[in-house]
């Protein structure tokens, strides 16, 4: 089998001068502890021919005696000695109890800077001047660089990525605008933006694959999306840490406040792990290779390697683990300590006093605040606390190290070429009896780590892992800004730490804004990590956008790092500006005042534009370079509305295209160049089908857009008119959706005059659309659903539609049949009674014989002559047995006599637009037959039959009403239901109680009848049913 790849940091953690550079603080390297150094360490003539054994993982080439920190030939010997040295027979017993004022415990100096030695000596540090001084960093010019990238590429083209995250971002981002229209202003808003912006982190990564380019910086698929979700969910964890992690039932922290509803709002250190630990793998995780090794896992030759990475990523329990369970009297690193390829595992004293200081360390470890309680709040006072204690446990490994060395004898002096053998003797026996080196540097190490120093730059692996790592770990002072900032000056007496830490110290900003404190760490380390460390991992390629982007990410250049999104994902990069305007982080152009508030108050985008040249307007804090919210949003709806729609993996969820770009558009802050926009997507849109149209509806109404849905409405029911056959009830429907009261009208005064025409309620019941029959139902479903989508749209149609349903109902009891002539006379006098109704509604307008525009009558006017001419066949009705059957009662009769005088008296342009209705329903009658209904087979439209009911040909003249009845029978009938072509006439047979036009045939013969005749006939039969009431008493 092959073996597995492990982890390979190329050097130990515990070599000194790894990379060459300089310590940090301090400018001769040493680390020496107090006591003459080993003789073997400093004399070059105790050293082996030839390069010591090197080992191809933790220490290959890494420890070389001459360079070894434990002794340097120009320290001095320390007078300082630990009080709790003990015969060298046992190793002195370390105490987990320590006193910041107990007496002998303040650092002479000599002792101050060899700790100080020991913790801050590291091969990567800060390059200083010559007085020691740290030099101030420059500008990277990454920002720069982004812009130029920007340029060059553009905003995305199209739409990246499945349509579940398309769907899915919306979603998340339309619910955030209602909950933030909902709340004031307060802490909820804050808790409101992490909640939804931990659904969108989860939303990404559930579509992208996190998995890291091995031994790079990016992601090792090269997919659009998964880029700009690798930069925006970091972006995002700086300005609203928030773990994707399921939250638990029971936090353990005692500093945390309980609450009843669970956040998912963390600390940024934590957030800043998850994000590492989530994006950023170019190693593979070896832990359980490791901890299953044998035959034990410090005999893998990769050991101090892979628990450093564990130890800097905050896996403790991790580190713990391997460090119980380590198994040094296997260790592979004894044959470096021994100087022995052989060697394989510490014995004797050695291993005793390596079990020691691991034990101690374990104990150090356990008590972590990360460990404890799950706090990673590292600036906080449980983590003081904790460091106070790591640093305690550093100076008694320490003071540990050095007792075993004052026991032995100093080494002779010599020349160095003569008794190699008993220097080596001396040396095998002085390693017998003391920690071995590499163990106390890899502890040292891993002390180091804990107090956030920059031995974090021994285990990073890039310039990546590096910044972050060392702003997670950063104790949040600002005394230095150099790498090690967070450890303490320990040259300084415990006391005075103690008395600092009573009084309260210094107010410190991560204290105050951690947010703002931790971006500006995480800024600072970036610059100094890739200017000190000469390794081509810890150089960020400026030649790829994504090491760019990370860069961008690091100084908070937001919106350099938006605009690098963008052209990777226009949907990623407008949910991040969105989150960044509610949130206030989002950058605006230099000059431009802040829009969100001032269009809120009333000004428009036009006075904005004024504003922001006004006097002071570059006075304004803004940034130079900035994100226009409304412009990202704009953009990226044009594109949603390219695609024709959006469908979930499951097809539970179908949006089309247009219907999520109006969401998004909704969103403006500027309401009038949202409803603009909207306006103009919908207008060009094609509104074909009803389900469309209810969606285009609902929307507008759901965003407020009641006039430009009426528009929509209207539109539609325009284009139904075209329709062959036409929808009535649809069309009277969108008409009513749109506040259309002239063109309902106009739709109802043509179907009222169809059926003046043929005598006929029209169109035939068999032939009515489903929303017109639910209309003229009893239970007028159609209506009720109208009524609950618009109110007022039902209220107008209600109305209107009353008179043209109330002449269907007359005819419909006309054409009834019966069986009986009892119940004939019945239903006559219900069909008298109706037709009298709508001769009055019809006649409202010219009361007195004076036509009045503004009454307002469901029948129109011109249709009252043949409403008269209805009433003949109700007028003179006698029994089979020769006795007179009265039909209408006196009051409707002196009601219609009434009516006849007022129609006689009116204008004659009114009585020509009735002569001509009259004409064309007798045209009917004679081309048809006695029982049917004739008309051309030509094609015809309501919009074309509309237009010949206004003006001239609604009033005057009967060649309008000519056309009508002879393109009625194409209009309202199916198209299956039309004569084939090449046929000219096709009847249609219809049962009729009676039709009054036959009695008037039979009187004019083949002349032409016309309102003097009806009138004429009229006036004689209701002259004679009134003698005859009154004869009979029934007045």
């Amino acid at each position: 089998m092959a073996p597995k790849m492990s982890l390979n940091f190329g050097h130990s953690p515990a070599t000194p001068n790894r990379k060459g550079k300089a310590s940090l603080f301090s400018q001769a390297p040493s680390t020496t502890p107090a006591g003459p150094p080993p003789s073997y360490l400093t004399n070059p003539s105790t050293t082996p021919a030839g390069e010591p054994p090197r080992s191809s993982k933790l220490f290959g080439s890494s420890y070389n005696p001459a360079q070894n920190t434990f002794g340097h030939r120009n320290t001095p010997a320390r007078k300082g000695r630990p009080t709790f040295a003990v015969p060298e027979s046992s190793p002195p017993e370390f105490t987990d109890e320590f006193d910041d004022d107990a007496p002998g415990e303040e650092l002479s100096p000599e002792r101050g800077d060899f700790v100080a030695s020991t913790i801050e000596s590291s091969p990567r540090g800060l390059k200083r001047s010559r007085n020691g001084q740290v030099r101030e960093q420059e500008s990277s010019g990454m920002a720069e660089i982004a812009r130029a990238f920007t340029r060059d590429a553009g905003p995305a083209k199209a739409i990246e990525g499945p349509d579940d995250v398309v769907l899915g971002t919306e979603e998340v981002l339309a619910s955030l605008d209602v909950a933030m229209h909902q709340q004031q202003q307060g802490g909820s808003r804050e808790g409101t933006i992490t909640e939804a912006v931990t659904d969108l982190t989860r939303l990404w990564t559930q579509h992208t694959d996190d998995k890291t380019l091995p031994g790079a910086v990016g992601p090792d698929l090269d997919d659009a999306l998964t880029k700009a979700t690798y930069l925006s969910t970091l972006l995002l964890q700086l300005h609203n840490p928030h773990t994707t992690k399921p939250v638990q039932q029971q936090q353990r922290s005692a500093l945390r406040l309980a609450s009843q509803q669970q956040s998912t709002a963390i600390t940024l250190p934590r957030a800043l792990l998850e994000w590492l630990n989530a994006h950023h793998n170019p190693l593979p995780d070896e832990f359980n290779d490791l901890h299953m090794h044998r035959p034990s896992p410090a005999a893998h030759e990769a050991f101090w390697d892979i628990l450093g990475a564990d130890i800097i990523r905050g896996r403790f329990t991790r580190v713990i683990k391997l460090l119980r369970d380590a198994g040094w009297e296997n260790a592979t690193t004894a044959a470096v300590d021994y100087e022995d390829e052989g060697a394989r595992g510490y014995r004797g004293q050695q291993l005793h006093n390596t079990r020691e200081v691991v034990d101690r360390c374990i104990r150090v470890m356990e008590s972590c605040p990360a460990v404890t309680d799950d706090d990673l709040h590292v600036p906080g006072p449980a983590w003081s606390v904790f460091r106070q204690r790591v640093r305690h446990a550093l100076r008694e490994l320490e003071a540990f190290a050095s007792a075993f060395e004052e026991d032995l004898p100093a080494p002779p002096k010599m020349n160095m070429f003569a008794n190699s053998n008993a220097s080596m003797a001396a040396a095998t026996a002085r390693a017998e009896s003391r920690v071995p080196p590499t163990i106390y540097q890899s502890l040292r190490g891993l002390y180091g780590v804990l107090l956030g120093g920059n031995g974090i730059l021994d285990y990073a692996q890039d310039w990546v892992e590096a910044s972050i790592l060392l702003t997670v770990w950063w104790d949040g002072e600002e005394s230095n800004t150099a790498l090690n900032a967070s450890i303490a000056d320990l040259g300084a007496s415990r006391s005075g730490l103690r008395k600092s830490m009573r009084a309260g110290g210094n107010t410190r900003e991560v204290d105050i804004a951690p947010l703002v404190a931790y971006r500006r760490r995480l800024g600072d380390m970036f610059r100094i990590v890739p200017s000190e460390v000469d390794e081509p991992t810890f150089q960020p390629d400026t030649l790829d956008p994504l090491h760019v982007g990370l860069a961008v990410v690091f100084e908070d250049d937001v919106a350099e790092a938006i605009d690098l999104v963008r052209a990777w994902s226009h949907t990623v990069a407008s949910a991040v500006v969105e989150i960044a305007a509610l949130g206030g982080w989002l950058p605006i152009p230099e000059g431009r005042p802040n829009s969100r508030g001032l269009l809120g108050r009333g000004f428009s985008t036009d006075d904005l534009l004024v504003l922001s040249h006004g006097p002071g307007a570059r006075q304004l804090p803004y940034n130079s370079e900035g994100i226009v919210r409304d412009d990202v949003l704009t953009s990226y709806a044009a594109l949603l509305a390219e695609r024709e729609k959006y469908v979930a993996a499951d097809g539970k969820i179908e949006r089309e295209g247009w219907e999520v770009a109006i969401s998004v558009l909704g969103r403006l802050d500027d309401t009038k160049a949202a409803e603009d926009r909207i306006r103009a997507l919908l207008e060009a849109m094609e509104v074909e089908d009803e389900p469309r149209v209810e969606k285009v509806l609902a929307v507008c109404a759901g965003m407020g857009f009641e006039q430009l849905g009426r528009g929509i409405a209207e539109r539609y029911a325009d284009a139904l008119a075209t329709h062959t056959p036409v929808p009535y009830g649809s069309t009277l429907i969108y008409y009513a959706r749109a506040h259309a009261l002239s063109k309902i009208r106009e739709t109802l005064s043509l179907l009222i005059s169809l059926s003046l025409l043929h005598s006929a309620a029209m169109p035939p019941q068999q032939n009515l659309d489903p929303h017109l029959s639910s209309l003229l139902s009893a239970q007028r479903t159609a209506l009720v659903d109208l009524a609950e989508a618009d109110t007022e749209a039902a209220e107008i149609l209600g109305r209107s539609l009353s008179g043209y349903a109330l002449l269907r109902h007359f005819y419909d009891l006309r054409d009834a049949t019966s069986t009986s002539s009892g119940s004939g006379l019945v239903r006559k006098r219900s069909a008298a009674k109706t037709l009298v109704s709508i001769i009055s509604s019809a006649s409202d307008c010219i009361r007195g014989g004076l036509f009045d525009p503004e009454v307002e009558s469901v029948v129109p006017v011109e249709g009252l002559l043949i409403l008269l001419g209805e009433v003949l066949p109700l007028l003179g009705h006698t029994s089979s047995s020769g006795k007179v059957v009265r039909v209408l009662e006196m009051k409707q009769l002196m009601a219609l006599m009434g009516v006849i005088e007022d129609y006689e008296q009116v204008s004659g342009r009114i009585r020509e637009g009735g002569e001509g209705l009259l004409g064309g329903s007798m045209g009917c009658f004679r081309s048809s037959g006695a029982g049917g209904m004739g008309g051309s087979g030509g094609s015809a439209s309501l919009k074309k039959s509309m237009s010949g009911l206004s003006g001239e040909g609604m009033m005057g003249g009967s060649g309008s009403w000519q056309e009508l009845a002879e393109s009625s029978w194409s209009l309202l009938q199916p198209t299956e239901s039309l004569e084939s072509e090449g046929s000219k006439k096709k009847t249609v047979e219809i049962q009729r109680g009676w039709d009054w036009r036959k009695g008037l045939d039979a009187v004019a013969g083949s002349a032409d009848v016309g309102s003097r005749e009806v009138v004429m006939l009229l006036r004689t039969a209701l002259a004679r049913e009134v003698g005859r009431s009154w004869g009979n008493g029934w007045a």
